[in-house]
């Protein structure tokens, strides 16, 4: 026996020469000579669940000969790390999110772990998934899945952990598409096109754009409305202080329809006519698009339709009245024919 005492760098030491336990800084530590599920082949006194064992009990059940070429390590009568002669180490414990597998001992709720067997392997930090591979090969994170496939319309490739029915996925070759609750909203085709249909009107999103297979037509929604595109806002409840137009004639007759040729990178388009927006703001702003320094840059033509409606009425009405002067001037002057009185001056 050495006398620690005399000796004070010594780690162990034999305990009165019974050979089956040493002393150590950290307590005693003592040899079994067996393992067990429970019991470690070289533990400590204090807890001899934990430590040492050798051989794979309790599984295989059957010495084979790679048997004895096992190093396990155990905490609490459980074996939490077996060493193997031909494939290097693997965990024996599940574990949990909070206590994962394999762990840091800095920081002992971020590693790996499996919830059960043939489940998902899942990367935890600070105790929560971050990352879990499915048996399949899909990756899945808190808020994102990716199945690792090309995905259908149903289960997309890409999708989201609380709504698998919606992300995208790989229709056919070359092609992405775009699928939520289970259905397909819009494709990306491999010419660069973006395709997006429905049967009937979805639920209403100012800006939102569709293409109604039904009627053939697109549809963007403005003010809490579907339009068919090009379709303008005009029903009277979205507006107020509504007044007809003044004289028409007096704002066109103001109006410079010109031709000229584009500068700049249209300038391959060529020769070009229309009317000038720096002009037409003057007469009417309304129709005048503005850019990001208030300068005039576009016109909405369209607008202009309601001012060339209310331009054919008012020359209609002056026709009218126009011919009706010359009918009664006409019939004046056939009264006067027929009855043989000299014209008078101003007939």
């Amino acid at each position: 026996m050495v006398n620690p005492s005399s000796t004070p760098d010594t780690d162990f030491w034999v305990d009165d020469g019974s050979g089956t336990a040493l002393n150590t800084k950290f307590g005693k530590l003592i040899t079994t000579g067996s393992s067990t599920a429970t019991l470690a082949a070289y533990g400590f006194a204090s807890s001899p669940g934990t430590g040492l064992k050798f051989g794979g009990f309790p599984d295989p059940p059957t010495r084979t000969p790679d048997w004895l070429n096992i190093l396990s390590f155990m905490t609490a009568g459980s074996e939490r790390l077996r060493l193997l002669e031909s494939s290097g180490f693997r965990l024996v414990g599940l574990g949990s999110a909070a206590i994962p597998s394999l762990a840091f001992a800095s920081d002992t709720n971020t590693g790996v772990y499996c919830p059960a067997a043939g489940l998902d392997f899942h990367f935890v930090t600070g105790g929560a998934t971050a990352l879990a591979v499915t048996p399949v090969g899909a990756l899945a994170t808190a808020n994102v899945r990716i199945n690792g496939v090309s995905g259908t319309v149903g289960s997309p490739a890409w999708s989201f952990s609380s709504d698998t029915g919606t992300g995208a996925y790989l229709p056919v070759a070359g092609e992405i598409a775009f699928a939520t609750s289970g259905v397909q909203r819009m494709r990306l085709t491999a010419s660069g096109v973006i395709a997006m249909s429905a049967a009937a009107e979805p639920a209403v999103v100012n800006g939102a754009i569709y293409y109604n297979s039904t009627d053939n037509e697109f549809r963007v929604c403005e003010a809490g409305t579907w339009l068919a595109m090009g379709d303008s806002l005009s029903s009277g409840r979205f507006k107020q202080e509504v007044h007809p137009w003044g004289e028409a004639f007096l704002l066109l007759e103001q109006l410079e329809p010109s031709r000229w040729n584009r500068t700049g990178e249209l300038a391959s388009r060529g020769q070009d006519l229309g009317l000038v927006a720096e002009q037409v703001a003057v007469v009417l702003p309304e129709i005048v698009g503005r850019d990001s320094d208030g300068q005039p840059a576009s016109l909405d033509y369209g607008k202009l339709s309601s001012l060339l409606a209310k331009g054919i009425q008012e020359q209609d009405r002056e026709i009218r009245e126009l011919n009706q002067k010359l009918d009664e001037l006409l019939e004046k002057a056939f009264l006067r024919e027929r009855s043989g009185a000299p014209p008078r001056q101003g007939d």
